[in-house]
């Protein structure tokens, strides 16, 4: 039957929330008594939760005990790429609401080519100045801290609720203009032909008041989701970093965070990615990831896990902690350390909400898992 460890562990979290059939739990039950390391990680699984915690939805890591409340986690389509999960298996919606708010479920063989070293993120400097917009002429404006109307070379802008608006760009200077989003933070541009720009937490845009062009070009540096006004005689071009998006009227997500990887992720329309003479048109529900200027990839994606960013709201599953600390500083302008080898292979399903403390998060963690945390005198945050 199953011999491959994702499949064990699958078996263990059904069988944990109940959900295992007769067949596939007789089967685990006999690996359980003949082979000494499943007996071991079930017994390890097995102490994290109680008989009851089923009967009652898990309810005991709510309140005090666990900051983030337990909401049932609807699980999306999966991606091509997920080979895990090739065989058709679903995880049902009991096992989805265990999985769910950073539930712990251990995956108790690790990953199969795990490396002995440990994972450092780079320092991050928190942002203090705010969200700041550098005009073409060179005036900074900070977002932050100036709301309500603004006034630029005679012409009016408004800054309200994080997002800026403009409806004529006669008499705003001319050229490409800045908008700098720091870490923790979000902003919306509006821009007078229609299209909408939500930005998220460390992204850079640069772009005109107005396009005076045969076409409408930006350039995106971090994480955005642009719905495009359509306009058949004007395309629109996003750049990023030597790849090119072209829309005639879509919404789409764009993220470049990583320095060797651009993704497009499509949600209504159509798009055309460009790089190095490559061409890739990309289908909703599809997102194309161009990997170091060489190749692009296409795949579908899971629109809960790319998109949950605009809600403030991180979904990862069977995520390491070496994964989910590359969230952590971008969203709470904190360095992340992981001390031990232990912490770096065990593996969580859940979410980070920027809408809450990254305290909230830590706790959260602790009381579901055995990985614990401390913050060193230079503010950085250590698992071990």
């Amino acid at each position: 039957m199953y011999k491959n460890k994702d499949d064990i562990h699958r078996l263990m979290t059904e069988k944990i929330t109940r959900q295992i059939s007769a067949a596939n739990e007789q089967y685990l039950d006999e690996l359980i008594a003949e082979d000494p390391t499943v007996r071991e990680k079930w017994e390890h699984i097995q102490a994290l939760f109680r008989s009851s915690d089923v009967d009652v939805q898990f309810e005991r890591f709510s309140g005090k005990n666990n900051p983030l409340p337990f909401e049932a986690l609807k699980v999306e389509h999966e991606s091509k790429v997920k080979v895990m999960w090739k065989r058709g298996i679903a995880i049902s919606a009991v096992a989805a609401a265990l999985l769910a708010g950073i539930v712990y479920v251990y995956n108790p063989f690790g990953p199969p080519s795990f490396e002995q070293q440990l994972a450092q993120q780079e320092p991050v400097v928190k942002e203090e100045t705010g969200t700041q917009l550098t005009l073409a002429n060179g005036q900074v404006i900070n977002l932050s801290s100036t709301t309500g109307s603004i006034n630029v070379g005679g012409a009016q802008m408004s800054n309200l609720n994080k997002t800026l608006n403009y409806a004529n760009a006669d008499d705003l200077p001319s050229g490409m203009n800045t908008l700098t989003v720091p870490i923790g933070m979000n902003y919306k541009l509006n821009l007078p032909d229609g299209t909408e720009i939500w930005m998220n937490s460390q992204t850079i845009l640069e772009f005109p008041f107005a396009f005076t062009g045969k076409s409408r070009d930006i350039s995106v540096d971090g994480e955005a989701y642009i719905k495009v006004a359509p306009n058949p005689n004007k395309p629109f071009f996003v750049h990023m970093g030597g790849k090119t998006v072209q829309v005639l009227g879509t919404e789409f997500n764009v993220n470049s965070y990583k320095p060797s990887e651009v993704s497009v992720a499509l949600v209504s329309g159509s798009v055309r990615m460009q790089i190095n003479g490559q061409t890739e048109i990309i289908k909703p529900g599809m997102q194309a990831i161009a990997i170091d200027d060489a190749y692009i990839r296409t795949e579908e994606f899971d629109a809960k896990k790319v998109l949950g960013w605009r809600d403030g709201i991180y979904y990862f599953d069977r995520a390491t902690l070496k994964d989910i600390s590359v969230v952590l500083p971008r969203w709470f302008g904190v360095k992340v350390v992981i001390d031990s080898r232990h912490a770096s292979i065990e593996e969580f399903s859940g979410k980070v909400d920027r809408n809450k403390s990254l305290e909230t998060f830590l706790e959260n963690l602790k009381a579901t898992s055995s990985v614990e945390y401390y913050f060193d005198n230079d503010g950085t945050v250590h698992f071990k």
